[in-house]
C-alpha cells in the first residue's frame, strides 16, 4: 500500500506558511514561548546558535506541551520524558 502523506493544512497541519508566533525579543537564546495558532498550540524555541524555530506544541510521545520543555543546545526537551526536537 502507498501512503499519501497529508496535504498542506490537513487536520490543521502547516508547514509551509509564515505566521508571527511572538516578536523576536519575546525569545531571547535558550527560551520557549508557547502559543495558539490555527486552533492549536505551537511553541517557537531560540537555540544556542540564535535560530529561532517553531514546531507543534505537543510531544510525539504522550502529548505533553512541549512549551513547559528547555532548551539543550539547539533542541527542544520534553520535560517529561526528555525527547528532542
Amino acid at each position: 500500500d502507498t501512503i499519501t502523506p497529508p496535504g498542506e493544512g490537513d487536520d490543521d497541519l502547516w508547514s509551509q506558511v509564515w505566521a508571527p508566533i511572538c516578536r523576536t525579543e519575546e525569545l531571547p537564546v535558550g527560551t520557549v514561548h508557547g502559543a495558539e495558532w490555527l486552533g492549536g498550540r505551537v511553541v517557537a524555541w531560540r537555540g544556542a546558535d540564535g535560530v529561532a524555530r517553531v514546531h507543534s506544541a505537543y510531544c510525539a510521545h504522550l502529548g505533553a506541551d512541549l512549551a513547559v520543555g528547555h532548551v539543550v543546545g539547539n533542541e527542544l526537551r520534553c520535560a517529561f520524558h526528555h525527547w528532542d526536537y
